[in-house]
């Protein structure tokens, strides 16, 4: 797509309103025109429209960096809204996997109930980084755990626990 690059700057730089109107000026809509409107969407806060947009990205000509993108960001959002096989799904197709996309498959495969699978991406991620794997459980207590009605009090010193843990080694 012609000015892909400059309109993913637009974006990076936070000039979404620029970005807007140069992406609708783009006559091409190919996957790499799917991708920029769902990073779009997401930077303006509009997460399903993001997700439906980087779906769209996952059924057309888009090159394959925008397509393993595409697929990380639309499971990071089907995580955050508890979608956790869907995510699972998505990310277990990204080819050279962060240590985010190590964490979320290590939450989501906890969460659906298979610990073990959990548990091999969670080594994966204390193997590439303990400092930020420890970081990475901390923003997810605070975000998901900690205060949540739906998790139990032991659940939340397991979990506490494992943080603590983590701040010894």
């Amino acid at each position: 797509m012609e000015g892909f690059q400059s309109i993913l700057k637009l974006i990076a730089d936070g000039k979404l309103k620029e970005a807007e109107t140069l992406l609708g000026e783009n006559k091409e809509r190919d996957g790499d025109y799917w991708y920029l409107g769902g990073l779009l969407a997401f930077f303006k806060g509009n997460k399903e429209l993001s997700l439906n947009f980087f779906m769209k990205t996952l059924e057309l000509n888009a090159g394959e960096k925008t397509k393993e993108y595409a697929k990380r960001h639309a499971a990071y959002i089907l995580f955050s809204q508890g979608r956790f096989e869907k995510a699972i799904e998505l990310l277990e197709k990204v080819k050279e996997k962060t240590i985010r996309d190590n964490f979320v498959l290590f939450v989501s495969y906890v969460m659906v109930g298979n610990s073990e699978k959990g548990g091999e991406y969670f080594k994966k991620c204390y193997l590439i980084d303990k400092a930020r794997t420890r970081e990475l459980l901390i923003e997810f207590y605070n975000q998901y755990v900690k205060g949540n009605p739906a998790v139990g009090e032991e659940e939340r010193k397991e979990f506490l626990s494992l943080i603590e843990g983590m701040e010894n080694n």
